[in-house]
């Protein structure tokens, strides 16, 4: 976008400027709630500015929303040390790696891990680090493991229990395949050969399982988790999502503003939200690209591209960061910070703000010029504690930890999971889509999975003895390429049609696998409208969900780097069968003539 939009006309920023503040004023001198749905900024100076607006606009709600929620990670966390956020590791200090359902190398909790997991992986003076996998999908962290564990979700929290157990002394119910059991087993015996340079992480959006990895790195003393100094790269609340949607259903919202988030794509509740949206007085929504929200709101207020663009992060528990942009605005595009100053009569630039910010509450005696060049700042104990406390009070933490968690509780919850028999669906983000708030980019649609080679599509992943049970099928094609069945996914009377399937060696049995942030339409060349939207099966913001699938109609061409180009069937120097089968069946059962077609 180029430029402000009213219903979808340009429009001027004064005129913009002047209805928001005209209605900012109403509804503070009438008491009804003015709500701010951000996705999570992590910026030390935004957390201050929206603490100033909600101070000069006394009804101000500030929702923090991720699109793929690590809500039960960050209530864990905050349940055992009194503080909403996320425990940091280093797997560069870690000797055995344990890991149940955690795609660190990818971008799990915001990524980040790769650098210190590969330094570990270098042996030195004769020792590398171990690293052990359970998990259901086949990911770029569990093709990297030691030893590689597929276990369906349910299994997965079974499995954790039992670890748990082993190293406390202890034992627990549940039930998980004798393999699982032994790998259990030798993970519990090389944890306990040196428990300090052992740490367990989980990608499980459970908060009993959340919990019990927290328990055992502390009981562990391991030196590669850090719970002092935590990371607030994810800062969402599900509870207070659902509250504000309730809220706008119930009229009792007259302006909603929105920044960074596509509620209308991403929800898995979208039309509740839509509903609420209806009745709320005055919406304006800060957007670099036209989007599903953009076109239900009044104002579509263009944003600046993050190059265009001023900020600053805390990413990591007192590790400031600097963003600055490398060129002016190409349109006439506004972050939102900059618009908030505006409407608070503010004639401060951004820029001006931050920098004010840092020299008064942060930098104590530091040099804003060198901070500024460096693009990083480290806080120490001479450091003002204003900014601190206002950025802590905005996330949540306590003066003091409040540990509330009843281990035994969420050992007995995870020894009882049980997936009834269905099928576990595990949703997940791809390492070049993500949340798909960049789907329209044809270089991230081109991007190969680097697992499964596959661009352009999101995809369910079966494993071949499910393949097998169900008739699904891949099968290569004259021209080289891979085509394979559709089938219809089901998730609680929630039905995704027409869903390609891709037969994945190491996907763990009764498990599936589906990525989300494809299905995009709104804004979207048509080129660029590929796969299916996952995010309604993404209910109760949970990644692990009871579906059913079937077999649709038709076959899906995949765009397949591994399997393109390929020897057409010539490539089996070798035939192979099995004795019964040669004696009792025709020779082109087993020994194929490869058919290639005219093109």
């Amino acid at each position: 976008m180029q430029g402000p939009l009213k219903e979808g006309e340009p429009v001027e920023w004064s005129t913009l400027d002047a209805e928001v503040k005209a209605k900012l004023n109403s509804l503070n001198t009438a008491g009804k709630q003015i709500a701010l749905l951000t996705q999570t900024y992590a910026s030390p100076s935004t957390t201050k500015l929206i603490a100033e607006f909600k101070e000069m606009y006394g009804t101000v709600n500030h929702v923090t929303y991720d699109a793929i929620s690590e809500d039960a990670a960050l209530s864990a966390f905050e349940a055992r040390y009194g503080e909403r956020a996320l425990a940091d590791y280093d797997f560069e200090k870690a000797e055995v790696i344990v890991s149940f359902g955690a795609d660190f190398l990818a971008d799990w909790q915001g990524g980040g891990y790769d650098s210190g997991y590969s330094r570990g992986r270098v042996p030195k003076n004769g020792k590398m680090s171990k690293h052990m996998h359970f998990e259901a999908n086949l990911s770029l962290t569990g093709a990297n493991a030691d030893q590689r564990v597929p276990l369906t979700p349910m299994q997965q929290k079974v499995a954790l229990a039992q670890l748990f157990a082993k190293l406390n002394g202890t034992s627990t119910n549940g039930e998980i395949p004798e393999y699982a059991k032994r790998a259990v087993e030798s993970a519990a015996k090389a944890i306990g050969k040196n428990k300090n340079a052992a740490v367990v992480v989980t990608g499980l959006h459970d908060k009993d399982a959340q919990a019990i990895v927290l328990a055992i790195n502390e009981m562990l003393g391991s030196k590669a988790f850090d719970a002092k100094a935590p990371k607030y790269v994810r800062q969402g609340s599900i509870q207070h999502v659902n509250a504000l949607i309730s809220a706008m259903k119930a009229g009792e919202v007259g302006a909603l503003i929105m920044d960074g988030v596509n509620p209308m794509y991403t929800l898995p509740n979208a039309a509740d939200f839509g509903e609420g949206l209806e009745k709320v007085d005055l919406s304006v929504t800060f957007s670099t690209n036209w989007t599903e929200t953009t076109e239900m709101t009044n104002y579509a207020a263009a944003s600046n591209h993050y190059l265009e663009s001023w900020g600053d992060t805390q990413i990591k528990k007192g590790h400031y960061s600097l963003m600055q942009p490398t060129i002016k605005e190409l349109f006439d595009t506004r972050q939102l910070q900059a618009a908030m100053l505006q409407w608070m009569g503010n004639d401060k630039s951004y820029y001006d703000y931050i920098k004010e910010t840092w020299s008064t509450d942060l930098l104590g005696d530091g040099d804003w010029s060198q901070a500024l060049h460096d693009g990083i700042f480290v806080a120490d104990s001479q450091t003002d504690e204003g900014l601190v406390e206002t950025v802590a009070a905005a996330i949540g933490v306590g003066e003091e930890p409040t540990p509330s968690v009843d281990i035994a509780s969420a050992i007995q919850n995870l020894a009882s999971a049980t997936s009834g028999g269905a099928m576990e669906l595990t949703l997940y983000s791809k390492v070049g889509m993500g949340d798909g708030q960049q789907a329209g980019n044809p270089w991230l649609q081109e991007f190969p999975d680097p697992i499964s080679r596959v661009a352009w599509d999101n995809y369910v992943t079966v494993s071949k003895a499910d393949a097998q049970n169900l008739g699904f099928i891949n099968e290569n094609v004259a021209n080289g390429g891979l085509d394979g069945s559709y089938a219809r996914l089901t998730v609680n009377g929630v039905t995704i049609d027409n869903v390609p399937v891709l037969i994945q060696p190491g996907q763990a049995p009764g498990s599936l696998g589906l990525a989300l942030g494809y299905g995009r339409q709104v804004g979207m060349k048509s080129e660029m409208q590929t796969g299916v939207n996952a995010y309604p099966l993404y209910q109760g913001f949970n990644n692990v969900q009871s579906a059913t699938i079937e077999k649709s109609t038709g076959m899906h061409e995949f765009a397949c780097m591994q399997l393109h180009n390929t020897l057409m069937g010539r490539g089996d120097i070798i035939k192979e069968t099995t004795l019964e089968i040669f004696n009792t069946k025709d020779h082109a059962e087993w020994n194929e003539v490869p058919v290639v077609s005219l093109n």
